[in-house]
């Protein structure tokens, strides 16, 4: 089975990429033009104003990318907390250290109008202090970014491991179908051996060519419906081979044409298939019948299974029974689960002697 994560994950991290420079991109070029845009044409002295306020952008965005990049990964998230607070306020300190001289040396050389000074240094300090604020707010927003993502990835490595420990499970429960498949199938041939020992060889023979398909297609995540129909038809013709004209056989299956282009998980109704030929055979008269009926309206595939049921059977009638796996609807059940999750309904019910097994499943194109 492929690796669906590992097939996912290069496109995705791509995608990641792509939006996290745009959305840098688009963050910082408001931060940058804002003014412009809402003040341009309308304010005396707007040049002057813009021309101040870009170093404060300029050394937000140094600010930023330094903690984002470098030091959060570096120090806080290695437990170096007190360097990195103090890495920081050097960082402000310099910042405010270079806003004032922009602000008072910078502006007035370019333009060469001193700046009206606001009286007393209350004014200076507000400033400084405001500074101090805005440059620490820079650092923390790259802390919670930074923070969020690493979360972030830490939720999709924790998706892709369990994805993964699914798929393995998933693998080990089809790996399972091998022997399950194979011990019923000659359980079924050990009760015609002696009844008719010819077709008992003709069985032997036609075995082999569906566990070549077993074998095959097993290890695939999705098959033609057309060809699991065809080794659901095939099955059923070599189990025929045992039944008596006690046991009335009733099959449905859709024609090739009509689920061209559909798809299923390999061997997903042989279990319940083997059951009914396992529990529907006794020494009295007994009914099997098995239906298999898309519904294109509703897109879902419709699989039911009934089988009279013989207690005691097993015991009376063939020894070999009594060593049943038992991993044949307990695996169903953790594959239609993993699967389809809650887009499946699989029920069984018996009723005056009627055992009935219901499969709903999604009915999937190729």
């Amino acid at each position: 089975m492929k690796d669906i994560t590992a097939i996912n994950k290069e496109p995705q991290a791509g995608r990641n990429r792509i939006f996290f420079v745009a959305a840098h991109v688009a963050v910082w070029l408001f931060f940058f033009l804002w003014p412009w845009l809402l003040f341009h044409g309308e304010t005396p002295g707007f040049e002057r104003f813009y021309f101040r306020y870009l170093i404060f952008p300029c050394l937000s965005v140094i600010a930023f990318y330094i903690n984002y990049f470098r030091w959060i990964p570096k120090y806080f998230f290695e437990h170096r907390t007190v360097r990195f607070v103090w890495m920081n306020l050097i960082l402000i300190v310099a910042g405010i250290a270079v806003i004032q001289y922009w602000h008072h040396g910078v502006v007035d050389m370019v333009f060469g109008i001193p700046a009206r000074r606001p009286p007393g240094n209350g004014f200076r300090w507000f400033f400084i202090f405001q500074n101090f604020i805005n440059l620490f707010m820079v650092v923390v927003v790259a802390l919670v970014l930074r923070l969020s993502r690493r979360w972030y990835k830490a939720e999709i490595d924790r998706q892709a491991l369990a994805n993964q420990k699914n798929l393995a499970e998933l693998k080990n429960l089809k790996s399972q179908l091998h022997p399950h498949f194979l011990f019923n199938t000659l359980n079924n041939i050990y009760a015609l051996i002696e009844i008719e020992p010819a077709q008992a060889q003709t069985a032997v023979y036609d075995l082999g060519n569906l566990l070549r398909y077993v074998l095959k297609e097993s290890e695939r995540e999705r098959v033609p419906l057309q060809d699991e129909t065809a080794f659901i038809k095939n099955y059923i013709g070599l189990m025929k081979l045992r039944l008596s004209s006690k046991t009335s056989l009733k099959v449905e299956l859709p024609d090739k044409e009509s689920i061209q282009g559909f798809s299923v998980p390999p061997l997903l109704f042989i279990n319940l298939i083997e059951n009914a030929f396992k529990h529907g055979i006794g020494q009295g008269k007994s009914e099997i019948e098995i239906r298999l009926l898309p519904d294109k309206v509703q897109k879902r595939l419709i699989f039911t299974c009934r089988n009279t049921t013989f207690e005691g059977k097993e015991t009376e009638e063939n020894p070999l029974l009594k060593q049943d796996t038992g991993v044949g609807l307990p695996n169903l059940e953790k594959r239609l689960e993993y699967i389809y999750g809650e887009n499946c309904r699989f029920k069984t019910e018996v009723s005056e002697g009627i055992y009935t097994a219901s499969l709903d499943l999604p009915l999937e194109t190729e």
